[in-house]
């Protein structure tokens, strides 16, 4: 919730945009995501390429922890969980 919550605001003026009519709103909103969305890719493939370029384990993948979140009943009950 501490990634999500910042990017509600571009959201909400987005909905609050559409929902008055008022387009300079909406675009704001869009652009405003947008961007924020963007800022959120750029810093994890940093972070990801600067970990794995800095530590001597950066073949080991998939870790255990990985493995483990992928197998079908690990998806199953995250979707279930992502549908409440």
């Amino acid at each position: 919730s501490m990634l999500v919550s910042p990017i509600m605001g571009p959201v909400l003026a987005l909905t609050f945009g559409a929902t008055l009519r008022n387009k300079y709103m909406a675009k704001l909103g869009i652009y405003n995501e947008i961007l924020s969305l963007a800022g959120c890719v750029v810093i994890g493939f940093v972070v990801g390429f600067g970990y794995a370029w800095g530590t001597n384990n950066r073949n080991a993948w998939p870790t255990q922890e990985m493995a483990s979140r992928g197998n079908p009943y690990a998806l199953a009950d995250g979707a279930f969980i992502a549908a409440a």
